[in-house]
């Protein structure tokens, strides 16, 4: 669980490593901004600092950025966790804290704009607020922007501009799969569903290519993204041979709106080829790793994979 949670981690961090038009959307939505992505100024900070207490335990939060000089904190959550509201609080702190001042003879810490996305579906996760007492009798609320990705659809994400998190409704589809592992029909039928899904988010973000919205470096992330989340719950759950293949295929056809586009300069060009070739060479080699473990001849990896002989050798 510690290695799934690491990854997520690295993948929903890489979809905030991209242009502003491919992720203003989310700030916008999480913190009821209305941010023009040709007007701001985006600083992506480092989401690690020192617990200063006996062990300087590391904290690491999710995403901390900062838009024409205001500080926002975004926290991705899989599972409903009861003491969020502590989490976030002393996350807001410590980010505050780098930037304390004296102000008019006191000390002042302003605590970041900070907002709690929960990915999968649960019906007892709670708004994230939280009553703070002091001792003379005085009450605030500590109140964070939560927000349920579950009731996002693609279209939605689309038009709300929240292109960058597209690829997180292909994780949205482990809830039920976990469910469903003994039970091959319906397993079948969850797994078409996530197809048609990752079909979609494919033609929509042709689409945005088409309207110049997204960028080739975009593009990448957001295809990997999709390649690796589905290769996570196809080892995980499906374990279908050829669905990490039809994926693949499905994603590298991103590109070529980005490669036939007249006026690309070919240095362009042929970086994104190079991203191409990266990508799906990265998701061949994981797929082939796979059918050798469970003992697939080298014929057949090929055959799957369209790695050479040689390739699939080295790899034994």
């Amino acid at each position: 669980m510690i290695n799934e949670s690491i990854k997520l981690d690295q993948i929903v961090k890489s979809l905030f490593d991209v242009s502003s038009k491919a992720m203003i959307g989310v700030i916008n939505e999480c913190f009821g901004k209305n941010y023009d992505p040709e007007e701001v100024i985006i600083e992506r900070l480092d989401p690690n600092f020192i617990k200063e207490n006996l062990d300087y335990e590391i904290i690491k939060a999710d995403i901390v950025l900062k838009i024409n000089g205001i500080k926002y904190h975004i926290e991705f959550q899989t599972l409903n966790d009861q003491t969020m509201e502590i989490r976030l609080f002393e996350y807001g702190f410590y980010l505050a804290k780098q930037d304390a001042v004296v102000e008019e003879g006191m000390m002042t810490i302003r605590i970041p704009n900070q907002a709690v996305i929960f990915i999968e579906e649960n019906n007892n996760i709670r708004n994230q607020r939280m009553r703070i007492i002091f001792p003379n009798g005085e009450e605030m609320i500590y109140d964070v922007e939560t927000v349920r990705f579950w009731e996002y659809s693609i279209a939605e994400l689309r038009e709300k501009k929240m292109y960058n998190l597209l690829p997180l409704v292909i994780f949205k589809h482990r809830k039920k799969l976990k469910t469903l592992v003994d039970k091959k029909p319906k397993l079948e039928a969850e797994k078409q569903q996530l197809l048609a899904d990752i079909n979609q988010i494919s033609h929509e973000v042709k689409n945005l290519i088409a309207y110049h919205e997204l960028e080739g470096e975009d593009v990448h992330k957001i295809a990997l993204a999709m390649a690796n989340l589905t290769e996570y719950l196809n080892s995980k759950y499906i374990k279908d041979d050829y669905l990490d293949k039809e994926v693949i295929r499905m994603t590298k056809t991103l590109y070529d709106p980005l490669v036939k586009e007249e006026g690309v300069k070919e240095g362009i060009k042929e970086g994104i080829k190079e991203g191409i070739k990266e990508g799906i060479k990265e998701g061949k080699y994981t797929i082939a790793k796979r059918l050798l473990i469970k003992g697939q001849d080298v014929d057949t990896v090929m055959d799957i994979t369209e790695l050479t002989r040689e390739e699939v050798e080295r790899l034994i």
